[in-house]
């Protein structure tokens, strides 16, 4: 289709949607267009693993964010591909056989997600009542590799040590916890990027949100708390970050990556999150969240026992290939038609998103990218 003649129908079925929307009250949701590109140069093979920590397709998460679609190509050419699950249940999409290159080649994945927006998204927060956790998962309790490695000679015996000396049980712990890292800690951007073992945290006191919450899960699951990770993106319009490396490069548009803890007590999960915005106290960590209060985060992956430095890195085919990852977020506002409404509404609305979804691809695309977040 020509794009004189999309963005016709773009505009149309903006139009029509503004028009039809005033008399029936229904309400709007956040659909981001979340644009990853890896491009490599050289010689090598972009195999599994690869395409398992680039290519992830953002999660369903009850009351927080629904996929809707996505497309992988490679040189332009849109691929078939597989919907694979990790060791940490994210899916990713791989398709089917490595990719051997010499040259030049590039890899995209579009995806769009729909993240919901108050009063309608869930607010999770912890029970009234629960002094103890009921969901005994060994594997969100899990304590060994990254999250129990020593840090020179500060090990995870001096985490326990401090776990006793702050006492209490279930979400008071939590909040002590909190409480302590609010008062005896400063946010830093790292500068050697990845997240440092909590031990590391422990002794340095400062670091940035992978490096925080990666401390937090490790102390409530001393306590038998059940914690885990969960990696997303910000939606900030005109920001961007940019990291280089001698072989990698990483970069963002409209877009922050961003580490957050969740716990689960009593059956129920819910966030902590210190730095996204800034907790001014404990509570406020919990039940102002910045995924707990808004539609600009977009949870990419979950990370329970594995390395959160695994999703970080940029990884390259060979030894001598160089190359660059790229995520590019875009915003779009959709309409979502109430009960009462038609269902003429509900399909301009997926028009709306597919019309945007095909003028995305008639667009020229660059690329940018880095080592690590």
């Amino acid at each position: 289709m020509p794009l004189k003649k999309t963005s016709t129908l773009l505009l149309a079925a903006i139009a029509v949607l503004a028009a039809a929307s005033q008399p029936l009250g229904a309400g709007y949701v956040s659909v981001y267009r979340i644009k990853t590109t890896y491009i490599a140069e050289g010689k090598g093979v972009i195999g599994e693993e690869i395409y398992s920590k680039t290519f992830l397709l953002a999660p369903a998460i009850q009351g927080w964010q629904r996929p809707i679609n996505y497309s992988l190509y490679i040189n332009g050419e849109r691929a078939e591909a597989s919907v694979k699950r990790d060791s940490q249940g994210n899916r990713y999409l791989y398709p089917g056989k490595p990719l051997r290159f010499s040259g030049r080649v590039n890899i995209t994945l579009v995806e769009y997600v729909e993240v919901i927006p108050p009063p309608q998204r869930e607010v999770r927060l912890p029970p009234d009542k629960c002094e103890a956790s009921t969901w005994q998962q060994e594997r969100y309790l899990y304590l060994g590799g990254f999250w129990g490695h020593p840090y020179g000679e500060t090990t995870l015996d001096d985490l326990r040590k401090l776990a006793e000396t702050l006492g209490g049980r279930g979400l008071q712990y939590i909040y002590r916890v909190t409480a302590w890292v609010l008062t005896n800690t400063r946010y830093r951007l790292g500068v050697r990027g990845g997240v440092s073992y909590p031990t590391e945290f422990y002794v340095e006191k400062t670091g940035a949100c992978g490096d925080i919450h990666a401390f937090i899960t490790a102390m409530l699951r001393i306590k038998g708390i059940p914690s885990y990770l969960y990696y997303a993106y910000i939606y900030r319009e005109n920001a961007s970050m940019k990291l280089l490396g001698q072989k990698a490069s990483y970069a963002t548009r409209n877009a922050m990556p961003h580490i957050f803890s969740m716990a689960v007590l009593c059956g129920k999960s819910f966030p902590i999150d210190l730095t996204y915005p800034t907790a001014r106290d404990p509570y406020s960590a919990v039940r102002e969240a910045g995924v707990n209060t808004g539609d600009r985060v977009i949870v990419l992956a979950r990370i329970i026992d594995a390395d959160p430095n695994d999703y970080l890195l940029v990884y390259a085919p060979s030894n001598t290939s160089r190359v660059s990852l790229t995520v590019d977020v875009e915003k779009i506002v959709a309409y979502r038609a109430g009960h009462s409404a038609s269902a003429l509404l509900a399909i301009l609305s997926l028009l709306l998103i597919a019309a945007l979804a095909l003028l995305s691809l008639l667009k020229p695309s660059t690329t940018v990218g880095a080592d690590y977040v």
